[in-house]
């Protein structure tokens, strides 16, 4: 697939998720590049092909118990609910698409869009900061590594072993257990309570980005030609996460962070 093509099956995705959120109630926001593109392209930016969006943690529960999808052309993914998964937040898959993997076999579950959970944190931003930090180090030099592992081609002796090893360690379901308790609610907080909110279960390289909770007060801004719910403090949201965002990199820095392939499964 292009990347114009992932752009379509992650938008399609998008589409369906939004409609699904509006119908049961349930919050959700543009996050990190798909924000930014909204706002500085009023759609994708051009050379990424992803959708991030940030849930409220009573919604993002709601959504990981209640979802459903009719058509079976969507399906949401987790730790908890797949043994296999290893990431410790959840994604909605485009059940149209496949991933390729590096050894010329199809993953049934393709493109997904990233649900990341938004949390209350303490008032005491230092400590909750020095927890991030513990459990975002051990997901990245574990399970990431793990999986970089179980993927590594065997060009090697030891790149054999380490296959091996990332395989066993994903198949056993060492990694999903440790994705699970990453993805539990690390905090004792609710989001309700809190002035200050902060996503804690994704990949962030180490990276702790509390957000005002005031900032997450709906707005709808353009992206692809519709409505999307955004949060009003974008402009604050941005310029944490990227400082000066409005700036256009430089032509060789236009490139996607992700080298996964897909194929369409039906066309």
């Amino acid at each position: 697939m292009t990347v114009e093509e992932k752009q379509k099956a992650s938008l399609e995705t998008l589409k369906h998720v939004k409609d699904y959120c509006d119908a049961n109630g349930i919050r959700y926001y543009l996050a990190y590049g798909t924000l930014l593109g909204a706002v500085r392209h009023k759609g994708f930016i051009p050379w990424d092909d992803d959708v991030d969006l940030h849930i409220p943690r009573p919604d993002y529960e709601r959504l990981l118990s209640e979802y459903h999808d009719d058509t079976n052309q969507f399906k949401l993914v987790s730790c908890f609910n797949d043994r296999k998964y290893f990431l410790p937040f959840a994604k909605i898959k485009n059940c149209r698409t496949a991933r390729l993997n590096p050894d010329g076999s199809l993953d049934p579950e393709g493109i997904g869009i990233d649900l990341f959970p938004l949390d209350g944190i303490p008032d005491d931003i230092a400590s909750a900061k020095k927890l991030f930090e513990r459990q975002n180090s051990k997901f990245i030099k574990v399970i990431n590594r793990m999986y970089t592992y179980s993927m590594t081609p065997a060009s090697s002796a030891m790149n054999t072993l380490k296959m091996i090893a990332g395989k066993a360690g994903m198949k056993s379901g060492f990694v999903n257990q440790i994705a699970r308790g990453i993805a539990k609610k690390m905090y004792k907080e609710s989001y309700s309570d809190c002035l200050m909110v902060a996503c804690v279960t994704g990949l962030h390289s180490g990276r702790f980005l509390p957000f005002s909770r005031e900032w997450f007060n709906p707005v709808q801004l353009e992206f692809e030609g519709e409505p999307f719910s955004c949060p009003a403090g974008y402009h604050e949201i941005l310029k944490k996460i990227y400082g000066d965002y409005m700036v256009i990199p430089p032509e060789a820095d236009r490139q996607s962070t992700h080298t996964e392939k897909f194929v369409w499964r039906y066309e």
